[in-house]
């Protein structure tokens, strides 16, 4: 194992140190300028939408400087709410900087992950719209570690998954078995 690794992802840059995981959110000024810059031209249904999402919407300035450090607080908000066993524990968040378990990368091919949490949560139209609610934190295998024999869950930050982790983390924490 690495003494250090490092990791890039869309909102945050992340340093993992033996079994800590430091998650810096990024912050965006060019992005920022641009779109504030852009908003002068934009169409009255651009603006809308900016006003109706504000930070979420990518064509808001606020979501190129703020959506790393929503995602940092998001984590630490729902772990200590919600305490799911699938979550790999926020120890501590400034917003700037969470601090959460870090664990072993899966070693399983992609398709295996996603066949197991299929057939754990079932085959069913419901089950499969819960799961595609949030693609890229739900299906995406580099969102999961191996900690003590069992899957964690390490980007948790968007809300859009925390329905499907409510109803079925707990089951697939409990029957997934990792390589």
């Amino acid at each position: 194992m690495n003494i250090v690794r490092c990791y890039s992802g869309s909102t945050r840059f992340v340093v993992v140190v033996g079994f800590l995981a430091f998650k810096f959110a990024k912050i965006n000024p060019f992005m920022a300028l641009k779109c504030e810059f852009k908003q002068f031209g934009n169409s009255p249904q651009a603006r809308q939408i900016i006003k109706k999402y504000g930070y979420t919407c990518s064509l808001s300035p606020l979501y190129w400087l703020f959506r790393g450090i929503m995602a940092n607080w998001l984590e630490r908000k729902y772990y200590r709410r919600s305490r799911l066993l699938i979550l790999a524990p926020t120890y501590l968040s400034f917003g700037l900087v969470n601090i959460q378990l870090a664990g072993d990368c899966l070693k399983m091919p992609e398709r295996y992950f996603l066949n197991q949490i299929s057939a754990i949560i079932g085959h069913d139209e419901n089950n499969d719209e819960d799961i595609h609610a949030d693609p890229h934190t739900l299906r995406q295998l580099e969102n999961y570690i191996a900690s003590s024999g069992k899957l964690k869950i390490i980007d948790y930050g968007s809300p859009k998954s925390w329905t499907f982790l409510e109803k079925w983390g707990r089951k697939i924490f409990d029957e997934f078995v990792v390589l």
